[in-house]
This record gives structure tokens, sequence and C-alpha cells, in this order.
């Protein structure tokens, strides 16, 4: 993948949100160089509705960046009436390694949420 963000842009959705999750997806779950990291997080910077906020903790505790999508979405379905409703994604990286250390739903009691203890390559399934 290119590590220029305007070039991996290109590579993505064209919707913002589309492209904000596809980006932190491979952040969370790929093992992406430091390179690609960066371009990742450029894109993830300029992504409307992104916050940003320094110095929070995760749900065990470990220090972190928090960064957050808040939008709105419009469900239409044929035959019912659209339905809008708010949602905002809250992922909390790891200062030191750019390692993602949790994701979910932003809030104080998140209905979802998926925590990293460690990530890293394996041989085995155990």
């Amino acid at each position: 993948m290119p590590t220029e963000p305007e070039k991996l842009k290109a590579r993505f959705s064209k919707n913002a949100e589309a492209r904000f999750e596809q980006a932190m997806s491979l952040l969370a779950e790929s093992p992406a160089s430091p390179d690609l990291r960066s371009a990742l997080f450029q894109i993830v910077a300029e992504t409307p509705g992104v916050t940003m906020t320094p110095e929070v903790k995760d749900s065990r505790g470990r220090p972190g960046t928090e960064i957050v999508l808040r939008g709105t979405r419009r469900v239409d379905k044929p035959g019912t009436k659209p339905v809008s409703f708010q949602y905002s994604l809250r992922y909390v990286i790891d200062p030191d390694t750019s390692r993602v250390l949790e994701h979910g739903n932003a809030g104080a009691n998140p209905l979802v949420r998926t925590t990293y203890l460690e990530v890293g390559w394996t041989n085995h399934i155990s």
C-alpha cells in the first residue's frame, strides 16, 4: 500500500465515515509499517467530525490518546419511513507505539468495546 496519504486515501471509500473505519481497521488489525501507520493516522485526522484528546485511559487504565468520530446516519429501507440516528466511534491509541488499545462506542457505558491486550504474530492457535 502507498505510504503517501493522498495516494493511500484514493484506495479507500469516497465516503469519509467509511474511509475512517477502513483506516482504523488497518491500524487495529494489521501489521502496518510505521510509514503506513503515519499515513493512516493523517487520513483519520483529516476526517470531518473527528476529535482527538490526549491523556485519556482505556478500560484497563492504560494511558492513550482518544480518537472519536461522531456523526449521523440515515437508514432508508423500501416501504418504511427513513430513520436517522447519531453514532460515535471511539479508539484509544497508545502514544508510545501508535497501537490501538481499545475501540467501541464513545460514552461512559459503551454498548460495544474491544480491548486489545496483546497483538502480534503467532505460529499456532491456542
